[in-house]
């Protein structure tokens, strides 16, 4: 015949186990009050460090690239007084303007490519992997920036006159910026004389 435990000494043995029940519980609402107040203000001040500098880290962006679009027009305007290029135009040697067009291209990492176009628009020298289109429109035969559209692409670019002794226009000087520098600038890197170290 089974035999019942006495009441009063079942309720003895689980008292221990409901204290370590009601120690976990408490631990455990703990954890959840304090991860979900960590949580909360990570994210209060993660919004706040984004509001704050996000205005900042845009203006220097647009800072950089206004500084390398007008180192661009800087460059352009020296080629444009280049007097191995403006021979060119006059029935000169194209190889020596090509030479001075190469540097130009390869040395700053500005352009990705320039044209020397008469004052009519047709290109007489050319430099760099873009193909040049068959008719150049007159708007960006004018000095300052410009884009052209393309099929596949917008060209920046920037234009600066090839002008005679008497200060007629003689011919355009056109520089294709490069999209790969500009990808870069915007990503934050820096660019020789354009960067963090030229615009802070």
């Amino acid at each position: 015949m089974r035999t019942q435990p006495p009441t009063g000494s079942r309720h003895i043995a689980s008292l221990p186990a409901r204290v370590a029940l009601v120690v976990l519980l408490a631990i455990a609402i703990r954890g959840v009050v304090v991860s979900w107040a960590s949580v909360d203000m990570a994210r209060d001040f993660f919004r706040y460090t984004v509001e704050r500098s996000f205005p900042t880290q845009v203006s220097r962006t647009v800072a950089r690239v206004d500084a390398w679009l007008a180192a661009g027009r800087g460059q352009a305007e020296l080629l444009a007084q280049d007097t191995r290029i403006a021979r060119a135009l006059r029935g000169g040697d194209p190889a020596a303007a090509s030479a001075a067009l190469t540097q130009a291209v390869e040395g700053p990492g500005i352009f990705e490519a320039v044209w020397v176009a008469d004052a009519s628009g047709e290109v007489r020298v050319a430099e760099g992997d873009i193909p040049i289109p068959a008719s150049l429109p007159a708007e960006i035969l004018s000095s300052g920036l410009h884009r052209l559209a393309l099929p596949d692409r917008v060209l920046p670019l920037a234009g600066e006159p090839f002008r005679d002794s008497r200060g007629q226009t003689t011919g355009w000087l056109l520089g294709v910026y490069s999209e790969d520098a500009l990808r870069r600038l915007l990503s934050g890197d820096s660019l020789p004389g354009v960067g963090r170290g030229y615009i802070t």
